[in-house]
Order: C-alpha cells, then structure tokens, then sequence
C-alpha cells in the first residue's frame, strides 16, 4: 500500500496530523503504546510460589505430624525454617522486580509526532494509529510506521533480523511493496525498537503496542510454558522419594512392632517420628542461601536476576547457543585490512596504520562519513571515523577546517557517498562506497610517491583484491579523492584518484581469562 493510501485508510493528514479530538478516542479504542506484560502476581501470590517444591510439602507434612505427636519444638523449629526460607526467596525476588521497574521508568521512550500542525515531544506510550511521527539520527523508532518522507535514512535493525549492518530506507516515492516482502527487504517501513543510525523521516504509525511486529515476538515469547530448572527437578525427584522412603520406613517399624507384640498406636507414633526425623528440613534453606549469594555475586557483574532459579539454570549450562550481533559481538565495526596498490596482499589495518597513505585515506573516509567521534552513526561509518581517530587524526578539528559544500547521500542506485569540501583555495571531493562504482570511476592512484594512471588493468586488479577480501567475510568499501581549485565542482561530479580498498569486520567481544576457558569447555 503506498504512502497516501495509508494516510487515507487512517484519516489522517500528512501535513497537519491527527487532531487532539481524533487521539482521544484512538487513544479510547488501541490503548497505549505499551507491549502487553500480562497479569503482575501481586505479592502473596509471590510468597506462596515459594511453597511450589515437594520438598517444601514434605516439611510442612513432617511439622504437622510433629504436632499432632506433641512435639510442639519440632513443629515449630521446621515451620520457622520453611517460613524463613519462603521470606528469602520472595525478598530476593522483588527485590528484582523493583529494580527492573526502575529501570523501566527511567528508559521511557519519547516520540516527536505531529498534531494539529504542531511538531511536540510526547511519551510514545500516547502515540495511536494515523499519528505523523519524525525520527532523526540516535532515536529509537516508537511504533511501526509507514515511511513517507525521507533523507539519508538508515535504521539499525538488528533486534528484529540479527543484521548488524543498517537498513537504508525509502519511501520510495510513495509507491508500495509487494505483500509478501521479507521483513528486512521493507525499505518503506519503520519498526518499533529499531534504532534510526543516521538521517531522518517522517512517517504514519500503523500499528502500536502489542500489534507492532515487536509486540508478536514479545507475544510469542510469553506465551512460552516454563520450563523447570534441573535443581527444581531433582528437588521434585528427592521429594518423592522421601515420601516413599519414609512411608516404607514407617511400614517397616510399625509391622517389626507388631510381630513383637507391640500396640498398633504405640508402633505408629514410633513410625511416624522416625520418618519426620528423616526428613532434611535445612535443604530448602540452604539452597535459597546458596541461590541468593549467586544473585548478589551476579549484581556486582551488572546483572539483575528476577528468578532465584535462574542462577542455578546459569550454572548447568554445557551448550551456549548464541546470535552473533550484539552477543558474540559488540554490534560495532573495525577496520581489518586495507589496500592501496603497490603491496601484496592486502594488509592488517594495525601495519597499514605506518603507511604514509593510510592517514590521507582514512582522513577522506572520514570527511565522507556523517558518524561522530565516539557518538551516533551506522556501525560502518563509525568504525572509519575510530580507525582515522587511531591514525592521529583529529576528526572534529579536520571537518571545521574543510567545512562541506555539497554532498550526495548514499542510496542503492550510486552505491556511493560523495562529500564536497572547501579547502584553501580550492576544493575536495570526497568518495566512498561500492568498490565497483569508486574504482570504476577512478583516474589515478598514489604508489606514495606520485600520482599515475589508473589503467584497465589496474581496476581489474583493484577489484580482485575487493573480492578477495570480501570472501573473508569482510564487508569491503572503497575510498577515493578528487581535488581542484576554484569553486566546488556539481555535487554528482564523478572521477577521483587514489583509490583505496578498506576491509571492515564486527569487532567481537573480548572474553579472557576464566571467561574463556569456560566458554571453550
């Protein structure tokens, strides 16, 4: 469905937005902007989920005999552990809760949206069907939206397909896409929890809360059955068997005392306190100990655990099954190899970084990228931005002194980025993209003493090294300058000189020492 027929379909106008009236009773009829998170069990049905394990039942069995015996100090003493160990299981736990909550409250999202032609910041929880949302670079997406207008946008999708590289969007002069396009082929959507990396849009949300795409996944998540822990199953296993080890046991005595000549209430009291006295009524105790000290050891890594089960879970681990972004690793790029002619084959970024061509190209990758140093941008553009950084580059001081005077945003057609800049006198163009359409357009490259002529078979060269290094699993860009003096060139003027081939990979997490071994094991 293109850009103007969803408009139509939610009444809205793209210039103006929904009217205050029209969010009131959208707001009435969808609800807020929240994913669903189901009935919170109010805390005496928290205490008693500490009663769940048959071990718990066989104590609170043996303390009841206890005290129709008159043992009343026995009764006591094991009500007072279970009791104990109920109050610091449910301390643990909300205890989590409250944090969590915290947490939740203190990373509310906001939407700038347009209402009644007046752009206003709101909580994204207020945000209804037909709103007019606008994202910029560093904001989180609020709801799933219809791209109508865009510039440059590109949005980090990873929580949703795992693909650490960003999405260029489009709204693709409002014309639609075929239903069945796969969820990271949607270049005219927004999706709530996706982070916008660099540009801005604006859009129509078409669907909040629950019925985001987020929303599903956190459906199907929930609506998951949990599964015991294995200490939970054999807590459940050890206390059927002392239930039937202790019924045989008072069968046994209670049938000896009987052959003996003994009364049957005398050989049944005796039976039924020899089975209480086998009863192990500090396990539960012990264990929620146990638990709670790897909770608090736990908090001090930065981790909150809401389940005291789920420490022990942690610690039978055998097989990690992982996603790669963001997990195995840090969803960021760094510069891995670099060639720019003249030397075989392409080498370690970390080498390269003493070629006297490395600081003049990492220099034109950054003029041609919009990432800030150490701040927001597409993983790819800030890795370039680190890694001139790393060569002594001022990045900040060197873009005041080459201020832009055009630029040509990168989009899938030119498969290429190209950034003007003024200069004493003069002017540079700086390039960066696709291999193939930098090299192509190519006129000369530097072999760090003078310029020469970039031939066929040069590019033909520059290109195998492109591929080589893109079959290691490296996402490879190329880089090239153009200079003149005089006025700026138009901004689609092509050519350049000195090409250079810059391999990028995800930078993975670095994991020493015990860590390791344990995760190799």
């Amino acid at each position: 469905m293109d850009a103007g027929d969803v408009c139509r379909y939610w009444e809205t106008d793209p210039a103006q937005g929904l009217s205050p009236a029209a969010v009131r009773g959208r707001q009435a009829r969808f609800g807020p902007n929240r994913l669903e998170e189901g009935r919170q069990p109010s805390p005496l049905a928290g205490f008693l989920r500490q009663f769940q394990d048959v071990v718990v039942w066989v104590l609170l069995a043996a303390a009841g005999v206890s005290l129709y015996l008159g043992e009343r100090a026995d009764a006591v003493t094991i009500a007072a552990i279970v009791l104990i160990n109920a109050f610091l299981g449910f301390l643990h736990e909300s205890r989590a809760e409250r944090a969590l909550q915290a947490l939740e409250r203190l990373t509310a999202p906001e939407a700038v949206v347009l209402r009644g032609g007046l752009l206003q910041q709101v909580d994204a929880a207020q945000l209804v069907p037909g709103d007019i949302i606008e994202v910029n670079g560093g904001d989180r997406v609020p709801a799933d939206a219809r791209l109508i207008s865009g510039t440059a946008l590109e949005v980090d999708e990873a929580a949703l397909t795992g693909e650490s590289v960003p999405v260029t969007k489009d709204a693709g002069d409002g014309r639609g896409l075929p239903e069945d396009t796969p969820l990271g082929d949607r270049s005219n959507m927004l999706y709530q929890g996706t982070h916008v990396t660099r540009g801005r849009g604006r859009a129509v949300v078409v669907a909040t809360g629950s019925r985001t795409v987020m929303g599903q996944v956190a459906g199907l998540i929930g609506s998951a059955r949990p599964e015991p822990t294995p200490l939970q199953r054999r807590l459940d296993e050890l206390g059927r068997t002392l239930i039937l080890a202790c019924t045989a046991t008072c069968a046994v005595v209670v049938a000896a005392g009987l052959a003996a000549g003994q009364p049957l209430y005398v050989m049944f009291l005796a039976g039924v306190s020899l089975a209480v006295a086998a009863v192990p009524e500090g396990l539960p105790a012990v264990i929620t100990v146990l638990l709670g000290l790897g909770v608090q050891r736990m908090a001090r890594r930065r981790a909150v655990v809401r389940r005291l089960p789920a420490v022990e879970t942690l610690g039978a681990v055998t097989v990690i099954c992982s996603d790669k972004t963001g997990t195995l690793t840090e969803n960021r790029m760094r510069l891995r190899q670099v060639w720019f002619g003249g030397q075989e084959p392409p080498v370690p970024a970390g080498e390269a970084m003493q070629d006297p061509r490395m600081r003049r190209f990492l220099a034109v990758a950054a003029l041609a990228s919009d990432a800030d140093p150490g701040g927001q941008g597409s993983p790819t553009e800030r890795a370039l931005v680190d890694a001139a950084a790393e060569a002594g580059v001022d990045v900040a001081r060197l873009r005041r002194q080459r201020p832009r005077a055009g630029e040509v945003p990168f989009d899938s057609q030119s498969k290429r980025m190209v950034v003007v800049c003024r200069t004493l006198g003069g002017w540079e163009a700086c390039v960066k993209g696709a291999p193939e359409v930098v090299i192509e357009q190519a006129q000369s490259w530097w072999d760090g003493r003078k310029p020469r002529p970039l031939t066929a078979e040069d590019r033909r060269r520059w290109l195998e090294r492109a591929a080589a290094m893109a079959d290691g699993a490296l996402r490879v860009l190329a880089v090239a300058v153009r200079t003149g003096v005089g006025a700026p060139p138009p901004r689609r003027g092509g050519g350049g000189g000195g090409p250079g081939v810059l391999g990028l990979a995800p930078s993975p997490v670095p994991i020493s020492g015990r860590r390791r071994t344990l995760a190799w094991e």
